[in-house]
């Protein structure tokens, strides 16, 4: 009996917050109520947006070491050395005045490495991850130098 009361109890608590629930106040403003639900909608979009964009947004991978020392923007391109059909590109630390002499597979970067050396261009590659994804990226340096 004591089970049957106390089951009837909470059956009745329940249908009392499911009908709260539903029930719509008369006295309230239906515009403000609108707008609530519409800058709420809104908010609840923008934050929806940046999460996906700071979910999609690339993040460097430290696959490699490095053979060059600080960032391979700041060394100048010398030019490409052939050497037995083999093709080399020649970079100087203008800080240090250090000569580098790079070889395709060698990495300038934690995230990049030189894929392809031609006589014309250098092409790297940059890896990011982007979610749970491992995204490729090719660089394609064109190189102008006068013989």
């Amino acid at each position: 009996m004591k089970v049957a009361v106390r089951l009837l109890c909470f059956l009745l608590l329940l249908s009392a917050v499911a009908q709260a629930q539903l029930y719509h106040d008369p006295f309230q403003n239906p515009i403000i109520s609108s707008v609530r639900e519409k800058v709420e909608k809104k908010r609840l979009e923008e934050k929806r947006r940046k999460e996906e964009v700071k979910r999609l947004k690339p993040k460097p991978v430290n696959m490699f070491k490095p053979a060059i020392k600080g960032s391979f923007d700041t060394y100048t391109l010398e030019g490409i050395m052939n050497i037995s059909g083999h093709y080399y590109l020649v970079v100087t630390n203008p800080k240090s005045g250090r000569t580098y002499i790079l070889k395709e597979g060698d990495a300038v970067a934690p995230d990049t490495v030189i894929e392809r050396i031609t006589p014309k261009a250098v092409t790297l590659v940059r890896y990011a991850q982007v979610g749970s994804a491992l995204r490729k990226e090719s660089l394609v340096l064109k190189l102008n130098l006068e013989e």
